[in-house]
């Protein structure tokens, strides 16, 4: 069982009709047991057991938090069917109800991310040409970010494999088409051979055993990563081109930080940026990244010249304005050495 505050469990019984604290209890069991459904591996090598076990027991102890959070709150109102209508602050009340959904949400945010993290971690946890042989196998069918430092890699594999696999189905269209049978095709045994003849004359419309819609969608697919992964190389192309001596910038509040490697240019502040500023960012195309803790896009060459305007207008926002020395002020003469007035003296 989990560790959730019996006392606050109780609270938030009293003050609901439906028993709410217990609700929740049960609720918080419910998602740490299908947390622990999800995050699994089969055959976990070392290094993956020994993430599994320690993400295991952050799971618990994040859903610990999130849930004691949440039944505190709960606990915290009592809707006036409780109490009575009599002085009810409705007002009062319904911001704390308010507070609890919003903390709720960001819990269920934090946990889902929690998860996904976790299966990507362990998912990366192997070697690399075990991973790029499961993309090029189709075992592994994950999403693939453009700002993974492997992307070229993963999706050079992920299409070698779906063009091999294209190329056995055209194979076997063509056998079937020749000898209308499976059997005796080079790739298949006589049970798969079988089983697609068996596939084939129990539907009349299945003329081959590919159909021509699955050929096509393969093709516009395999033309889709193709084109995905030229346009991920001239970025990268562009990226590493950028001129020497550009790698970091320091500014009045905040510095840009370039990384070819990952091809993602960075702004990072001293603290969270004013509502001016995260405008003036996400009008350029910048967001948050929660992770690396600072605002980030991609590295190209339309980036370089967002940096240009986003520079410019940080700079004109006070708490961002260059810190140069100050011109003299008006009517005040500045102070010279004997030998330079001497010197302009002579001048005259």
């Amino acid at each position: 069982m989990l560790n959730l505050n019996q006392n606050t469990i109780s609270a938030a019984n009293s003050a609901s009709q439906y028993d709410a604290g217990s609700a929740l209890a049960r609720e918080a069991e419910r998602v740490y047991a299908e947390g622990l459904g999800k995050m699994t591996y089969d055959n976990p090598n070392q290094q993956q057991a020994a993430i599994l076990d320690r993400r295991l027991a952050e799971w618990r102890e994040l859903v610990e938090k999130a849930y004691n959070d949440i039944i505190a709150k709960r606990a915290a109102w009592m809707p006036w069917t409780v109490c009575g209508p009599a002085r009810y602050n409705s007002a009062k009340n319904s911001a704390k109800a308010d507070r609890q959904m919003e903390a709720a949400a960001e819990w269920d945010r934090k946990m889902d991310a929690f998860i996904e993290n976790t299966m990507r971690m362990l998912n990366d946890a192997i070697p690399l040409d075990e991973m790029l042989a499961q993309y090029r196998s189709g075992k592994r069918r994950d999403a693939i970010s453009s700002d993974d430092p492997l992307a070229v890699e993963k999706l050079t594999a992920r299409l070698d494999g779906m063009r091999e696999r294209h190329e056995k189905r055209k194979q076997r269209n063509a056998w079937w088409r020749k000898h209308g049978t499976m059997k005796g095709c080079p790739d298949l045994s006589a049970e798969s051979a079988a089983q697609i003849d068996a596939a084939i004359a129990a539907d009349p419309l299945y003329k081959v055993p590919y159909a021509p819609y699955t050929m096509q969608n393969a093709n516009a697919e395999m033309k889709r990563i193709s084109e995905r992964l030229q346009t991920i190389q001239a970025q990268r192309q562009q990226a590493a081109a950028l001129p020497d001596g550009k790698a970091d910038e320091e500014h009045s509040g905040f510095i840009v930080e370039r990384r070819p490697a990952d091809g993602r240019v960075n702004i990072a502040f001293d603290g969270k940026p004013d509502e001016d500023a995260r405008a003036i960012l996400k009008g350029e195309g910048f967001h948050w990244s929660p992770r690396a803790k600072v605002w980030t896009r991609k590295l190209t060459p339309n980036a370089e010249r967002a940096l240009c305007h986003i520079v410019d207008a940080l700079q004109k926002l006070p708490a961002y304005a260059p810190q140069d020395a100050a011109d003299p002020a008006e009517g005040d003469v500045p102070t010279l050495e004997p030998d330079e007035f001497a010197a302009r003296v002579a001048q005259l």
